[in-house]
């Protein structure tokens, strides 16, 4: 694995990986690859503007969106405008 050769090369190393939360198969591949929930950030392009008007809109959501929210210590309308940030430990 390329982030293990990394940690071997320069020693331990934190490697985060962001998703969509609307992206179902990618949260389950960083879940199967060990990585662990580490918070929301903006995503990324989104001016405040526009993340705002993004958390204001009534579209549909993931039916885990409200699990999503908890696990990753967010609310489901901040889900609206921000990526999950999972983390990888790697030593």
């Amino acid at each position: 694995m390329l982030m293990k050769h990394y940690a071997d090369t320069v020693g331990p190393h934190v490697f985060h990986a962001k998703v969509s939360p609307s992206n179902l198969p990618s949260q389950g591949l960083m879940r199967k690859l060990g990585a662990i929930p580490n918070g929301v950030k903006p995503h990324p392009g989104f001016s405040e503007e526009l993340a705002k008007m993004m958390e204001e809109l009534d579209t549909p959501q993931p039916e885990n969106i409200n699990e999503l929210a908890e696990e990753f210590n967010s609310t489901p309308r901040q889900l609206r405008s921000h990526v999950l940030v999972f983390r990888f430990d790697v030593e």
